[in-house]
């Protein structure tokens, strides 16, 4: 059966619309614009009223209590309000309205707030239809009683002969000449059972009273005031018929005793199996006493959260370090929080006049927020001085039940700080505009700096491009007449007979062969720097190339009876460097070695790999004259010399270590040098160890390069034999197939036990040639494996 809701609003379209919402959901509703229409349907049996709390002809809160005297039980209501009020839902509720909801309706929260409610309301309905079958079945006089009016009675209770009756009068009640004794049993808050036990049957007074036990859900016992117990019903805990009544099972505190005692009713709560039972004692007629115990553990739970949750709300109204208040309208303090207590050192303001405690005046201030917010009915801020300190007043109103401001909320915060940090503001801000001011005419003189650098700048670069082009082109035409004279001096070095003539001829080559140097170092550092040079790394054994170069200065190095000695591990891994670079590098640090070293000195080279950085570190060790402190921060600039304080100076064109440290970072490591003046110097240097995977994917940015600019693909074939290295002949026949059915232009590359191919072409092509490469491969060689790749990712 659909539900029965009534709306009670004079809004008929809002009516309309909250009717049509309820439908939805197969409630049965009906309206009324006025309370005294909604009046006239109190009969009908509605399970829910929608109450709205200004009606035209009462106000909804009288028509709540008037609902609440008329019928029982009453059905479920729920106030509405056009307007937020604190005030009026309190006394909704204290009216015993069911909910409180604010206009406009959200249906989600009335549909759960109606399931909430109904389910309740149900279960509230069970109750009381026990409570009335208990009463049908008993067969002596009695009735439900709530608010101390009767809702149900049986048929053996005399109602027409009934007088509102005080509960708590012990006097026995005479009805028709018969004495009857008036049991009074407290079931909940305002509810009720009463028995008429009949007096002058003494011999069936216990058994009445039995009569009532068996009904009853609660645990009875009838005691004797010698605390036997004469009697019990189903729910009690123990049987204790004929015994005596054992105090302490129910406690310390004998209520029985305390009855005896007072001669009226008494009672207390006892935790009893860790349940919450409320102990009434009732004293009888003939030295009897009723015991029962109604389980209130669910209202001590309610009751223990509503503590927790009120000493939550002080802990954090107290917990703010804002100074709240709570002000009536009447300027009278209700409440105040941790941090105005503080700052009043704690003098008593409850009950004292905001302004006498914050102002010291007899009346409110000019520019008061709190009569602001009283006149219009909204929030006001202000900001005020309270003993010499800045504080920003925050008021908002609380509403009475009719919309009037019943008090207000009033929070404090100490501003003081901010103010004085605010005035270094503003102080500061005058300050940085002229600074700024100031940068702004330093900016623009800067700028106009910038373009005058600029274009001196542009006019350098161009100059050193002429230069540069100058260089390189006076270096290529004197290498060639250079040459001539170098292979002219040669030829005839080797012919002459005469000392003096070989002589001369020793000196012009010579010389002839310093000069050819310095133009290679010259037009080698020039290239660095313009950034045209191109070192193409590879595999270098570099103890194969240390043993050439020794070789060919041994005849300089005897000439001074220099000692030069190897101290690398025929082990030392292969590094990844231009062989040329490498080899300029290692010339001209060896020969300035030999250049440097005393007479009948030692030269020691070493070299060894720091695996973890993938580095080869190499140095070579003079015990020659040394480079004074003073003049070692010249050792790697361009033309620099050297002054060796008591030593003759030593001739060079100062390009040598200059070029080394160009060379050096271009291949990737670094040069440092370690001297002490009179013992020597040694020079280290770095450069990377060979791994495969690197020197393929160097090979392979350069290809990309190519391809990119062609526009092209890179095919990529890695070959491979299961297993084994290729032979000699293997790796001939390969590199005919590919130069046949791939490309003439195809790279071929050599790796350990495998062979890389690089072809640049377009991708289809490419798949079309390698299928009849791969076919025949196969063919010629056997367990050969090939993957294929196709590159076109030009990022790089």
């Amino acid at each position: 059966m659909n539900k029965k809701i009534l709306i009670v609003d004079d809004d008929t379209l809002f009516s309309q619309s909250l009717k049509e919402i309820l439908a939805s959901r197969g409630y049965e509703v009906a309206t009324a614009n006025t309370a005294q229409e909604a009046l006239t349907k109190i009969n009908e049996d509605y399970e829910v009223w929608i109450v709205d709390l200004k009606l035209p002809d009462k106000d909804g809160l009288e028509l709540v209590e008037e609902i609440k005297t008329i019928k029982f039980p009453p059905p479920i209501i729920i106030i509405l309000t056009g307007f937020s009020s604190l005030p009026a839902a309190k006394k909704a509720i204290t009216l015993k309205a069911d909910a409180y909801l604010e206009k406009p309706i959200d249906p989600d929260r009335l549909f759960l707030t109606l399931y909430q409610l109904l389910k309740e309301k149900e279960e509230e309905y069970n109750r009381f239809n026990y409570l009335k079958k208990i009463l049908e079945k008993a067969s002596l006089p009695a009735a439900l009683i709530v608010d101390s009016k009767i809702i149900f009675y049986n048929y053996s209770f005399p109602i027409e002969k009934w007088q509102p009756f005080d509960l708590t009068n012990r006097n026995d009640l005479k009805i028709d000449n018969q004495l009857y004794r008036c049991v009074a049993i407290p079931v909940e808050e305002k509810v009720s059972l009463i028995f008429l036990i009949n007096l002058s049957d003494k011999e069936r007074l216990i058994e009445e009273y039995q009569t009532i036990f068996s009904y009853l859900p609660f645990k009875i016992y009838l005691v004797k005031d010698n605390y036997q117990v004469v009697g019990q019903n189903k729910f009690c805990y123990q049987i204790f018929k004929n015994y005596s009544y054992p105090c302490s099972f129910f406690g310390e505190t004998c209520l029985l005793l305390q009855a005896k005692t007072a001669k009226s009713a008494v009672k207390a709560l006892k935790i009893i199996e860790g349940k919450h039972w409320e102990e009434n004692c009732l004293p009888l007629k003939n030295n009897q006493f009723l015991l029962f115990f109604i389980d209130r553990s669910e209202e001590v739970e309610k009751n223990q959260k509503l503590y927790l949750a009120t000493e939550e709300w002080e802990k954090t109204f107290n917990a703010i370090n804002d100074m709240i208040v709570i002000i009536d309208k009447n300027f009278n303090i209700l409440k105040v929080n941790k941090a105005t207590y503080q700052f009043f050192n704690n003098k008593k303001l409850i009950g004292k006049k905001c302004h006498e405690i914050f102002h010291q005046t007899k009346e409110p201030i000019i520019n008061c927020p709190f009569v602001k917010t009283l006149r219009t009915k909204t929030s006001f801020t202000e900001e005020i001085e309270i003993n010499d300190q800045t504080f920003i007043i925050s008021v908002s109103p609380i509403f009475d039940e009719k919309g009037e401001v019943e008090r207000c909320v009033h929070v404090a915060r100490n501003i003081t700080n901010l103010k004085i940090i605010e005035e270094n503001l503003r102080e500061k801000t005058k300050e940085l505009t002229i600074l700024n001011q100031e940068l702004q005419n330093s900016q623009k003189e800067l700028i106009k700096t910038a373009e005058r650098l600029a274009k001196t700048n542009e006019e350098l670069i161009k100059l050193s491009n002429a230069k540069t082009e100058f260089v390189q082109i006076l270096s290529h035409e004197m290498r060639t007449p250079l040459t001539a004279i170098l292979e002219g001096s040669n030829l005839l070095y080797e012919n002459c007979q005469e000392a003096d003539a070989k002589k001369l001829l020793q000196l012009i080559k010579n010389n002839a062969q310093k000069l050819f140097e310095l133009i290679n170092d010259l037009l080698d550092l020039t290239k660095i720097e313009s950034g045209r040079i191109e070192l193409l790394p590879q595999a270098v054994d570099i103890n194969k190339i240390f043993s050439q170069l020794i070789n060919n200065l041994q005849v300089i190095a005897k000439e001074k009876g220099v000692k030069i000695i190897k101290e690398i591990d025929e082990k030392i891994p292969l590094a990844f460097v231009d062989e040329n670079a490498f080899y300029r590098i290692i010339v001209n640090l060896l020969s300035n070695a030999v250049k440097y070293s005393k007479e009948n000195g030692e030269i020691r080279i070493r070299a060894f790999p720091h695996f973890q950085e993938k580095k080869i570190i190499i140095s070579i060790k003079d015990n020659g004259i040394g480079i004074p402190k003073s003049e070692q921060y010249k050792v790697f600039q361009k033309f620099a010399q050297i002054v060796h304080p008591g030593y003759q100076p030593i001739k060079g064109t100062g390009l040598g270590l200059a070029l080394c440290k160009e060379l050096v970072e271009k291949s990737g490591g670094s040069i440092w040098f370690e001297s002490e003046e009179h013992k020597g110097t040694t020079f280290y240097f770095t450069i990377p160890i060979y791994e495969e995977e690197e020197d393929f994917q160097y090979y392979k940015q350069q290809l990309l390069k190519k391809a990119k600019e062609l526009n092209l693909d890179l095919g990529i074939f890695l070959i491979k034999k299961d297993g084994e290295d290729f032979k000699k002949e293997e790796k001939e026949m390969i590199k005919n197939l590919v130069k046949d059915f791939m490309s003439e232009t195809a790279e071929i590359k050599n790796f350990y036990k495998k062979i890389v191919v690089m072809v640049i072409g377009k991708e289809k092509e490419l798949k079309e040639k390698f299928k009849k490469f791969n076919r025949l491969i196969r063919q010629a060689i056997k367990g050969i494996i090939i993957e294929e790749q196709y590159e076109k990712d030009f990022n790089n």
